[in-house]
């Protein structure tokens, strides 16, 4: 294809998108267009369907690992680059920094929407925590990114560090599974219960802790279940027998 023609059917790209919006493209359209910045002398066309055919979805394309994007034929280093961030954006900065800086998360459905932003399209474990105050307005958040698919490292230190740092009455933990099993494991269920433990001897309240597979899929939740109620019944006891030996 000459230049002119890749100018031309750009062009086209162009008025579609401002008529349309970005709605009104088909998936590898969206990703040609995304592509033309970095790549702007060749057909993108034929790139973008290989990068489709290759990582299944444009879900999967802007979470892939910039290494995997820039391995395809015909991809630059700046490219994958770009590509690999797009997803990372939408979670960081997909709610408006006025709405950020005041956001009240008072059931259920709020908590949810809040956390659900961040684990989308991740293919490795992370784990978030956010502080609340007394009137459930969010005070802090903290990431723990150095997960692989199967596991995220934290300690229950840190989450007691983070909690007593944000002066927080009340905490939510969440993690997500890649592969969409929602179920907990042992040691999810093992660090949870020392979670509420510690935080309950400081007068915090763990208020849940939330599993996310993929878009599609209701996250766990562990107060939902009863996990909370088991571990606060045993703190309860506990405490009585604890008391008896005082």
């Amino acid at each position: 294809m000459s230049e002119h023609l890749h100018n031309g059917h750009r062009q086209r790209m162009r008025t579609r998108i401002l008529t349309g919006g970005i709605g009104n493209l088909q998936e590898h359209e969206v990703l040609e267009y995304l592509l033309y910045s970095f790549i702007p002398r060749k057909d993108t066309n034929a790139l973008a369907h290989t990068l489709i055919k290759e990582f299944g979805s444009l879900y999967d394309i802007f979470n892939a690992k910039p290494e995997h994007l820039q391995a395809v034929s015909g991809m630059t280093e700046n490219a994958g680059l770009f590509l690999s961030v797009i997803g990372e954006i939408v979670r960081t900065y997909g709610l408006h920094p006025s709405v950020q800086k005041k956001v009240f998360l008072r059931n259920r459905g709020e908590v949810k929407e809040y956390f659900g932003r961040y684990f989308i399209g991740l293919n490795e474990e992370q784990f978030c925590a956010v502080a609340l105050d007394a009137k459930c307005r969010v005070v802090g958040e903290k990431h723990w990114n150095s997960g692989n698919r199967t596991s995220v490292s934290f300690s229950v230190a840190e989450i007691i560090s983070f909690a007593q740092a944000t002066k927080a009455v009340e905490i939510i933990i969440a993690h997500n599974h890649p592969s969409g099993r929602l179920n907990p494991s042992n040691e999810d269920v093992r660090l949870t219960r020392n979670i509420v433990r510690t935080l309950d001897a400081l007068g915090i309240n763990l208020q849940d802790h939330l599993i996310f597979g993929d878009a599609a899929q209701k996250p766990y939740s562990f107060e939902e279940v009863g996990y909370f109620k088991e571990f606060k019944d045993e703190i309860i006891k506990f405490n009585e027998v604890f008391g008896n030996y005082e």
